[in-house]
C-alpha cells in the first residue's frame, strides 16, 4: 500500500481538490490517505466526508503553540500514522493527475529511492471560478517550473538534483524515510527541512530520480520574492542546513536577501550576518500574486 500524506492548517478549499485528484485515480484500492489536522479554525472533517470512496485518516497534531509552523514535525507525525510500506508527501495545494499514485507506487516496488514528479503550477482563477476536474484541461492551463527538469514519458530518470526534491511532490519507502532520519526537526518554519532529507538520503547512497507520468498541478495562491514573510525562519534554517552539510541550500533567496541589505552572506560564507529585519514596505513590495513560470522577466 502507498500512503499519501498531507497537511493542513486552515486549507480546505486546496483540501477538497487534492482528495478530488487522488479520487480520480483508477485504482483507490492501492493508497490510503492520512491528513495531519495541524489545527487552525476549518475542521479537515468537513472535506473529507465528501469523498467517502477513498480510505482517509484524519491525524491531529498535538502540539504546543509554536511562533514557527513546524513542518518537519507535522510531517513525521504523518508518516508515523501511515500504514503503506511506499509514504508519498503531497502538499494540499497540489491536485495529482489520473495515475500519478500508480506511477509512484510502480517505480519504488520494490526499489530504494527517494523520488519526486513533475509540478506543473496553475494561473490565478477568476474570482468564484473553479479549475477544471480533467487532466487535459489543468495541463492547458499548466506551466512547468522554469528550475525543474523535464521528467520522462515513464519510468524513472535517476541522478536527480538532491537540491530540487521538493516535499511539494516527494516519495520513497518508508523503511528508508525511517533509515535516513525522517524530517529533521531542528528545523523551525519554512525552508530546508524537505532538502536535509534528501542530502541525508543521498549521503547514504538512496539514489533520486525523477519519475514519469507522476503529475502534480499546483493550486495557485499568492506568495513573495523572496519570502520576507519566513525571514527569520529561513536565516535559521539555512544557517542549520549548513552546519550539517557545510553548503548553503536557498541560495537564491539568500542573495536576494544580501542585495537587499538583510544579511552578509554571499556562497563561500561560513556564517550569515543578519543586519535587519525587513521593513513592512519591503514586505509588501516582496508580495507576488503570479507563481514563478507566469511572471514575466522574473518579476512579480
Amino acid at each position: 500500500m502507498l500512503s499519501v500524506i498531507t497537511i493542513v492548517r486552515n486549507r480546505n478549499r486546496p483540501l477538497q481538490l487534492l482528495l478530488a485528484g487522488l479520487d480520480r485515480q483508477p485504482d483507490l484500492s492501492i493508497f490510503e490517505v492520512v491528513v495531519v489536522d495541524a489545527g487552525g479554525t476549518e475542521r479537515p472533517d468537513c472535506v473529507v466526508r465528501r469523498f467517502p470512496d477513498l480510505d482517509v485518516t484524519i491525524q491531529p497534531m498535538q502540539s504546543k503553540a509554536e511562533s514557527m509552523f513546524p513542518y518537519a514535525k507535522a510531517r513525521n507525525v504523518g508518516a508515523a500514522a501511515a500504514r503503506g510500506e511506499v509514504l508519498l508527501f503531497l502538499d494540499a495545494d497540489t491536485i495529482p493527475a489520473v495515475g500519478t499514485i500508480k506511477a509512484f507506487a510502480n517505480a519504488l516496488s520494490p526499489k530504494e529511492a527517494i523520488l519526486t514528479g513533475e509540478v506543473c503550477y496553475l494561473p490565478p482563477l477568476p474570482p468564484n471560478d473553479v479549475y477544471p476536474s480533467s487532466d487535459h484541461a489543468l495541463r492547458e492551463l499548466a506551466r512547468p517550473h522554469p528550475a525543474r527538469p523535464e521528467p520522462p514519458v515513464t519510468g524513472v530518470a535517476f541522478g536527480a538534483d538532491p537540491n530540487l526534491m521538493w516535499s511539494v511532490t516527494l516519495a520513497m519507502l518508508k523503511s528508508t524515510f525511517e533509515r535516513v532520519g525522517r524530517f529533521d526537526t531542528g528545523y523551525r518554519g519554512y525552508g530546508a527541512e524537505d532538502t536535509d532529507l534528501t542530502w541525508a538520503a543521498h549521503c547514504q547512497g538512496v539514489p533520486a530520480g525523477l519519475v514519469g507520468g507522476a503529475t502534480v498541478f499546483h493550486q495557485h495562491h499568492e506568495s513573495h520574492e523572496p519570502p520576507l514573510p519566513h525571514a527569520e525562519a529561513l536565516i535559521g534554517n539555512a544557517e542549520y542546513f549548513y552546519r550539517k552539510w557545510k553548503r548553503w541550500p536557498m541560495q537564491g533567496w539568500l542573495a536576494q536577501m544580501a542585495s537587499m541589505g538583510l544579511i552578509e552572506w554571499h556562497a563561500g560564507s561560513e556564517t550569515i550576518v543578519t543586519r535587519r529585519n525587513p521593513t513592512q514596505v519591503e514586505i509588501l513590495a516582496s508580495h507576488c500574486d503570479r507563481a514563478e513560470p507566469f511572471r514575466s522577466d522574473r518579476l512579480c
